[in-house]
C-alpha cells in the first residue's frame, strides 16, 4: 500500500504519521488528523494518557508502588530519594536499592510525602510518582548549575538593599540565582536569566515569589522579600519544608483621596489613615495610638502631626498627597505588627557614608529625625534609606553638637552616641531631662522626710523632759 506522510501541529510541537494514500481526500472533508487515522485503523489506534515531565523519561507504570512491589520502576524510584535526600537530608536513606519495595522504602516514601505536603501513605501513586520525579529533576538541574559554576555564596545575611524592575549588579545576580533555586521546588514561580538585569521576566519571579509566600505583590525586593527569600533557600538546601501563606488581600484602595484629610474629615480614607498610624506606631511609640472610627479629630491631628516630625516632613498635621503616601509607604514596608526593641540597634559592622543605602541608613535617618526634634540644629531628613549630602549634613550637624569628629561618617563612636541618644527618644516614655526631674523630686522628698524625722524625734525628746 502506498503511504503518505501527516504533519500535525500542536501546542508548538510537529507530530509526523505515515498513513496510506487517499488522506488528502479525508483531510478537504474536515477531519483531522486523529480522525483520519481512526478511519484507517479503526482498532489499531491506541492512546495513552502521560504527564510529561522534562529531563526524564519513566512514566508511571500505571498502577501503585507499594510494600510487596518489585521490579524497575521500584528500583528506580529508591534511586532518585536516595538522590532527593542530598538536598533534603530528612529522607532517609535507602541502603539497598534493589527493586524490592520494603519497610525502609515505604518509611522514605512518607518522609517525602511529609516534606511536600502529599498523603503520608507510603504508597506511591500518581501524584506521589511524578512528585519525586520532579523534585528529582529539580535537583540534578541544580547539581548542573554548580558543576558549571553557576552557583554563588549568598552568605548568611540578606542584602540591605532593595531592587526592582531596572536595577543591574551583583544584588540582582544574588536574586535571580536564589529564584532559579527556588524554582525547581515551587511550579509556579518562574526560573530566570541569570544576567544581572532586573527586567520584566525578574520580576514577574518576584511577583510569583511573593503571591506565593503572602507578601506585598509589588515585584520590589525590599528588606521583607529579602529575608524570606533568604529562608525559604536556605530551608529547601536543609530539606526542611516550608508551607507557603495564602496570597495577601490588599486593601481596596490605597490610592491618595484627592482632597486633604484634617479635623473634621470622616469616611473611610481617613479609618484607613487611622488604621495605618496604630500599624506603625508599633514600630514607632512615640506616635500616639487612635481609635478607628473614620473621625479626623484632635487625637489624629497628633499622630498626623508625630509621623510628620518622624519622616521629614512639614507638621502641619494635614493629610496631603505626600503625607498620604509615606504612610502608605511606611505601612507596607512595616510587614506586620513588630515589638519594639528593648535596647538601641547595634553598630552595623562598616561605617555609613555617603552612597551607603539600606536598611541601616534608614534607621539612622529615622533616629536623627527624631533628634531632631530636641535639636533644631540638626537638620530633618527624607527617610529613604539613601545617604546623600543632606544625611551627611545632618550627621555633620550632630557631630559638631556633641563634640565628635565633624567628617559626616557614621563610625561606630556616631552610631552608638545617635542611637543612645534617640532610643531614649523613641522609645521612652521620659526625657533624660524628666529623669533628673523625677529624680531631684525624690531627693526632696527624702529631705523633707528627713527633716520630718529630726522634728518628731525632737517634739519625742521634749515630752521625755517634761
Amino acid at each position: 500500500m502506498r503511504a503518505n506522510n501527516v504533519r500535525h501541529y500542536k501546542n508548538g510541537v510537529v507530530y509526523f504519521w505515515t498513513v496510506p494514500w487517499g488522506t488528502v481526500s479525508l483531510s478537504n472533508q474536515g477531519l483531522t488528523p486523529l480522525q483520519i487515522l481512526r478511519a484507517y485503523y479503526p482498532r489499531d489506534l491506541e492512546l495513552v494518557r502521560t504527564d510529561n515531565i522534562g529531563g526524564v523519561t519513566e512514566s508511571y507504570p500505571g498502577s501503585p508502588l507499594a510494600q510487596g512491589s518489585q521490579g524497575n520502576a521500584v528500583r528506580t524510584m529508591q534511586n532518585y530519594l536516595n538522590r532527593i535526600r542530598v538536598n533534603f537530608p530528612a529522607i532517609p536513606q535507602i541502603p539497598n536499592p534493589n527493586g524490592v519495595f520494603g519497610p525502609e522504602t515505604a518509611n522514605a516514601v512518607r518522609i517525602f510525602q511529609r516534606t511536600f505536603n502529599l498523603t503520608q501513605d507510603g504508597v506511591i501513586g500518581r501524584g506521589t510518582w511524578y512528585k519525586i520525579v520532579q523534585i528529582y529533576v529539580g535537583v540534578t538541574k541544580l547539581a548542573e548549575l554548580t558543576s558549571e559554576g553557576q552557583r554563588i555564596g549568598i552568605g548568611e545575611n540578606p542584602p540591605t538593599s532593595t531592587i526592582r524592575e531596572g536595577s543591574r549588579g551583583p544584588d540582582v545576580i544574588q536574586l535571580q540565582f536564589i529564584l532559579n533555586f527556588i524554582s525547581q521546588f515551587y511550579n509556579d514561580i518562574p526560573s530566570v536569566i541569570q544576567d544581572g538585569v532586573f527586567g520584566r521576566s525578574t520580576r514577574d519571579a518576584v511577583v510569583a515569589f511573593q503571591r506565593k509566600f503572602g507578601l506585598t505583590q509589588d515585584g520590589i525586593v525590599g528588606p521583607a522579600t529579602w529575608k524570606l527569600l533568604y529562608q525559604v533557600y536556605k530551608n529547601v538546601e536543609a530539606g526542611i519544608g516550608i508551607t507557603p501563606q495564602p496570597p495577601v488581600t490588599p486593601p481596596p484602595s490605597t490610592a491618595y483621596p484627592g482632597t486633604p484629610l484634617r479635623v473634621g474629615s470622616r469616611g473611610n480614607s481617613v479609618l484607613l489613615m487611622q488604621q495605618y498610624l496604630n500599624r506603625i506606631s508599633s514600630r514607632y511609640p512615640s506616635i500616639p495610638r487612635l481609635a478607628e472610627d473614620g473621625i479626623f479629630g484632635a487625637g489624629t491631628g497628633s499622630a498626623v502631626r508625630e509621623f510628620q516630625r518622624l519622616f521629614g516632613l512639614n507638621p502641619d498635621g494635614v493629610i496631603g498627597p505626600l503625607t498620604w503616601n509615606r504612610i502608605v509607604e511606611i505601612n507596607n514596608s512595616i510587614g506586620g505588627p513588630t515589638i519594639p526593641p528593648t535596647t538601641p540597634p547595634p553598630y552595623p559592622g562598616t561605617p555609613l557614608r555617603v552612597g551607603s543605602r539600606g536598611n541601616d541608613v534608614l534607621i539612622l535617618q529615622e533616629y536623627l529625625n527624631r533628634i531632631a526634634g530636641r535639636y533644631p540644629s540638626v537638620p530633618r531628613l527624607t527617610v529613604d534609606g539613601v545617604f546623600g549630602p543632606a544625611t551627611q549634613n545632618s550627621v555633620v550637624q550632630f557631630q559638631r553638637l556633641f563634640g565628635l569628629t565633624a567628617d559626616g561618617v557614621v563610625g561606630p563612636l556616631t552610631w552608638d552616641r545617635i542611637m543612645t541618644l534617640a532610643f531614649w527618644y523613641l522609645f521612652k516614655k521620659f526625657s533624660p531631662k524628666s529623669f533628673i526631674i523625677i529624680a531631684c523630686f525624690f531627693l526632696n522628698f527624702f529631705k523633707i522626710i528627713h527633716v520630718f524625722y529630726i522634728w518628731w524625734n525632737s517634739i519625742k525628746l521634749s515630752v521625755a523632759f517634761l
